[in-house]
């Protein structure tokens, strides 16, 4: 997953976690100006608007963020006021783009959160937690030494605010962590390490001058402590760019089926060494060959004012060869994540005004995001389309 640019809108959503984490987990300066105040609470209220229209989880995150922070700081009017004005500002932007598409966002949400809701159980943030105590601890005891450290301050929770937000932002981790598809990391909490770390260098900054030759050391122990939380993941990150890079010139044996088409022969896709042979059809020459396989059944009996719609995970040929894609459809196709028997488009919504429908002999997607939806789907292709040509790696249906 470092090598690829899949799912990179988790990685946006986090560096807009980490924005409000950063304007509510820091205490204002007492020089401050209203300006100021106004211009930071106004950008946190714009990073979760743009989390919104990038993953709503995130944006969820974001929102307890800012709860939580209010109850700290207490906060003035202004900032609360700043905050909404700048969520409102984007969410308007967002809704405008989508034509004003209101209801059917809300639905399309209500409809995921729906279908992920009856797949969630209490074993998976339980095993996330269990495996992830050693980090928690190591901020908690940082957040613990920074309020003993420092000079107790005029609000009611003084410098302890540390050792609370380490438990609230440690959640928000857990409970992202729990509803992506990540198998690891906990990036809110390192960079929250890193706002403790500077908290107790603070210490050291305005300690009496016979302790400063103990400065230097003292912060180095900081950053180290702060740096196991945060250097594995950035270490993994940094070293993904010159490892593409090597690759890109130099492609290994596992890249070595490329896309046809021009408008993606620049990508590749290379196989997993340790993939599990029912998701081998996602990835690397696989997925290629599907692909390109595609393309040339669709060039042969469609043309570009042809709307495709292929029942998979994902529906890549209207990207793929410019061509318009279908009013309907999913995003992403998950049973019971993005969808489930109960909660899920109808079959008019579903398909749409497609005039070609591309089935699969090898879903990309593994069985058991793939059963319930052909139980609910694939009869309808039969009654609606007939059946047009056929290939190694498709069924090619025009509408009747």
């Amino acid at each position: 997953m470092v090598l690829s640019p899949a799912m990179a809108y988790n990685r946006y959503g986090y560096a807009l976690l980490v924005l409000v984490l950063i304007e509510c987990f820091q205490p204002t300066k007492a020089s401050a100006t209203s300006v100021e105040e106004w211009v930071g609470s106004v950008s946190t209220g714009a990073a979760i608007g743009l989390a919104l229209f990038l993953k709503a989880s995130f944006s969820l995150a974001g929102m307890g963020l800012v709860a939580v922070s209010l109850v700290l700081w207490l906060p003035s009017v202004r900032r609360l006021l700043g905050i909404v004005a700048g969520f409102a500002g984007v969410s308007l932007l967002g809704v405008a783009y989508l034509r004003f598409q209101l209801p059917a966002m809300v639905r399309a949400l209500r409809m995921a959160a729906s279908a992920r809701s009856q797949n969630i159980s209490l074993r998976v943030p339980v095993h996330n937690i269990a495996h992830n105590l050693t980090p928690f601890f190591c901020v908690l005891i940082l957040a613990m030494a920074a309020s003993f450290l420092k000079t107790r301050r005029s609000e009611w929770l003084g410098d302890l605010y540390l050792p609370v937000a380490a438990v609230i932002v440690y959640i928000a981790d857990i409970a992202l962590l729990s509803t992506n598809a990540q198998t690891s990391g906990l990036p809110l909490l390192g960079a929250f390490a890193l706002l403790v770390a500077d908290r107790l260098a603070d210490v050291a900054n305005t300690s009496p001058v016979a302790s400063q030759e103990y400065t230097l050391a003292y912060c180095a122990t900081l950053l180290l402590l702060a740096g196991i939380l945060f250097l594995p993941q950035f270490t993994s990150d940094a070293l993904a760019l010159p490892i593409a890079a090597v690759r890109k010139l130099h492609p290994p044996p596992s890249c070595s089926v490329r896309f046809t088409v021009p408008r993606i022969a620049s990508l590749m896709l290379c196989d997993y060494p340790d993939e599990d042979e029912t998701q081998a059809w996602s990835n690397g020459k696989d997925y290629t060959t599907y692909v390109n396989d595609g393309v040339v059944l669709l060039r042969q009996y469609a043309n570009p004012s042809d709307k495709v719609l292929t029942m998979d995970m994902q529906d890549p040929f209207p990207y793929v060869l410019g061509w318009a894609p279908p009013r309907g459809g999913f995003a992403s196709t998950a049973f019971n994540f993005t969808f489930s028997a109960r909660f899920r488009p109808t079959i008019d919504q579903y398909f749409g005004d497609a005039s070609v429908v591309m089935i699969p002999k090898h879903p990309a997607f593994p069985p058991e995001f793939a059963t319930g939806f052909y139980q609910i789907y694939e009869p309808a292709v039969e009654q609606r389309y007939a059946l047009a040509a056929e290939s190694d790696w498709f069924r090619l249906y025009k509408k009747k």
